[in-house]
């Protein structure tokens, strides 16, 4: 039925989620350029998603959603972690992939909680250059670096 309606698991996930693009649809301009420069372009790519107002609200609601109940959880596990995060970092020719893919996923699930929903000052009101400066170069590391 999934394939039927949606095409594929990550088409039905951004159907229930209402978002207005897929995210997965990112990856390969995220990927193009500096290889060095990957962690900077992923961070800037999702702090402005974030921060188109189209975007935001059901991002939030994709995330409370997914600490409350468990199949929320699993299907935005799957989706960051197998189908953005995983897929990209599968270019790069690196070792240890669903690792590296899963401290990605920590950093900027984090910042969403942090930056968007709770709201932490100073982050909350940072200018998306100072956030990027701050956190680019762990994602940076994570992403091809040394583990």
């Amino acid at each position: 039925m999934v394939h039927h309606y949606f095409g594929t698991k990550e088409q039905l996930f951004v159907a229930a989620m209402e978002l207005p693009l897929n995210p997965a649809d990112m990856i390969g301009p995220l990927l193009q350029g500096d290889r060095d420069r990957l962690g900077e372009r992923l961070l800037r790519t999702f702090l402005s998603v974030w921060d188109s107002e189209g975007m935001r609200a059901p991002m939030l609601a994709m995330i409370r959603s997914a600490v409350q109940e468990d199949q929320a959880a699993a299907m935005m596990r799957e989706f960051i972690q197998g189908v953005i995060v995983a897929r990209a970092i599968e270019t790069l020719d690196v070792d240890h992939v669903q690792w590296r893919a899963s401290l990605v996923s920590t950093q900027v699930l984090g910042l969403a909680i942090a930056r968007y929903i709770i709201k932490v000052e100073p982050l909350a009101s940072a200018e998306p250059d100072q956030v990027v400066a701050a956190i680019a170069p762990t994602v940076q590391r994570y992403l091809v670096g040394k583990l």
